[in-house]
């Protein structure tokens, strides 16, 4: 599977203007990620849609070779500036190589405030402290399960249908994260 996006993350400015020229992302997860990931890209999340957009840009260069088991994988590139109410969002997009076992898992995050790499914003302003909860964590990606989509809740009460009523019919669009629609074969309502 090419084109992966194995997680999001918000950068955001609290105290004042700031600015970022790297990110290092900790591997995690069952597989050897070294084995199961052929490249690695980093790009800006314009439209905070969470999808890789071709109108969307890189950020450093592609990561082609991942070195071993639970790796840290770093991204350098220019500047990027934050200011206060204008979060800068992140998507780290996975290649997989089709060597990883069906079933395993392969989860990146930001094991820590060294992990973001903060530079002054302008030549009067000093680099910004990083705070954060960390590790913050990227998405949960099973090998073989693409695009798992998260879905609400959906009640039927006695409004909208008796109590043993049988033979409902119910149509649902699912879309994944990359954006493609995908048929739902089937559900069942408890």
């Amino acid at each position: 599977a090419q084109n992966v996006v194995v997680g999001q993350w918000r950068l955001a400015a609290v105290d004042g203007s700031a600015a970022f020229a790297g990110l290092s992302f900790t591997a995690s997860g069952t597989t050897n990620e070294a084995l199961a990931i052929s490249r690695l890209r980093l790009f800006a999340d314009l439209n905070s849609n969470g999808a890789r957009e071709s109108n969307e840009p890189m950020l450093g260069s592609p990561v082609t070779s991942v070195n071993g088991d639970d790796a840290t994988i770093s991204f350098s590139f220019a500047s990027q500036a934050l200011a206060i109410g204008n979060p800068y969002r992140v998507l780290l997009v996975a290649d997989l190589s089709g060597k990883g076992v069906a079933g395993e898992t392969i989860q990146f995050s930001l094991s820590a405030a060294s992990a973001v790499v903060s530079v002054a914003p302008n030549a009067t302003t000093a680099a910004a402290p990083v705070r954060g909860n960390f590790p913050v964590l990227g998405s949960f990606v099973t090998l073989g399960i693409t695009g798992i989509p998260l879905l609400g809740k959906v009640t039927l009460d006695a409004e909208s249908a008796q109590t043993g009523a049988a033979g409902l019919s119910a149509a649902v669009k699912v879309t994944n994260v990359g954006g493609s629609p995908m048929d739902l074969s089937s559900a069942a309502l408890f």
